[in-house]
């Protein structure tokens, strides 16, 4: 996208203050509202899963890293296998957290930067991806589970809110995961946001 058409769309943005946007909350973007955290999801260890996250035109630039809410702390975690990264909806990983095998363990909000900030991101759809390693993988925040796996029986998984991948033994986020051969659709959001 040009910085053009960015500047366009987000010159026509006009909020109007009837609806709660992540901006409210001092964040960039959110898979979805914090009011919609109905549950955890437990992790299962070597599995990675992906959230959708929309970035608004006003958001765009600079992503520092991200946000999560571990509900139940994880326990004998991996050393340097429990990471969150932001990729593209075609695979490609723009940034990457520290293993955070010694934050986990612990619950509460967790703000965790990314190794090297993402930088130039447009405003457009992306995953959060996690990943937990060990005896007992963490618990984030999620959203209702949607009985048609995010409301939509369609294709590509890219286009679809939350995703997993199909097998359990992944030990790291990859620069590159090719979501159509890797990852299988799923119907439970993880919440997540972006800073």
């Amino acid at each position: 996208m040009s910085v053009e058409i960015a500047s366009n769309l987000a010159s026509q943005y006009v909020r109007d203050g009837s609806v709660w946007e992540p901006a409210d909350a001092g964040f960039r973007a959110w898979t979805f509202d914090t009011l919609s955290i109905v549950s955890t999801l437990t992790l299962t260890s070597g599995r990675i899963e992906m959230a959708r996250v929309r970035i608004p035109p006003q958001a765009a630039g600079t992503i520092t890293g991200v946000v999560t809410n571990v509900g139940v702390a994880g326990a004998t975690l991996t050393a340097g296998q429990n990471l969150m990264a932001l990729y593209t909806t075609s695979g490609t990983r723009l940034g990457i957290t520290a293993s955070q095998e010694a934050n986990w363990t612990s619950t509460g909000v967790k703000q965790i930067a990314f190794t090297a900030p993402a930088t130039n991101v447009p405003a457009g759809d992306y995953f959060i991806a996690f990943l937990s390693n060990g005896t007992t993988p963490i618990s984030p925040s999620r959203g209702i589970n949607l009985v048609t796996h995010n409301g939509l029986l369609t294709t590509p998984l890219s286009s679809l809110r939350a995703l997993r991948s199909t097998g359990t033994s992944n030990t790291d986020l990859a620069a590159s995961i090719n979501i159509a051969s890797v990852m299988s659709a799923t119907g439970t959001p993880i919440w997540a946001a972006l800073y």
